[in-house]
């Protein structure tokens, strides 16, 4: 009995299935998102929708954006809390938080309001 070996035509979804995210910048090359922690990875997400928004505000596509953050302190140390909010109070978006944390709720000073 011989066996023989073939190649199927590639489809969109067997080629997709295959490529990896690589992010580069920063001190960081071809870095696999993957192999990040969950809370790391919704900071990097919150990062490029902030970038996204600001980037629709500065074409004048929008009048403004509002993020809607739930509960980011899930999974990230408290340092790490502490960065994001910085991160989200210096940016030109309007950003609600819902959190638990009180390494966020401390860091939260006049005039930025806390509900």
């Amino acid at each position: 009995m011989g066996v023989s070996l073939g190649l199927g035509e590639p489809s969109f979804a067997d080629i997709s299935r295959g490529l990896k995210v690589l992010l580069s910048g920063y001190g960081l090359t071809n870095l696999d998102p993957s192999r990040n922690g969950l809370g790391l990875n919704n900071v990097l997400y919150i990062s490029m929708l902030q970038h996204y928004f600001e980037r629709r505000v500065a074409e004048k596509k929008t009048a403004g954006q509002i993020l809607l953050v739930e509960e980011p302190e899930a999974h990230l140390h408290p340092q790490l809390q502490r960065v994001l909010l910085i991160a989200l109070q210096e940016r030109n978006v309007q950003v609600f938080i819902t959190t638990h944390s009180t390494h966020i709720t401390s860091g939260v000073h006049y005039p930025h309001k806390l509900c």
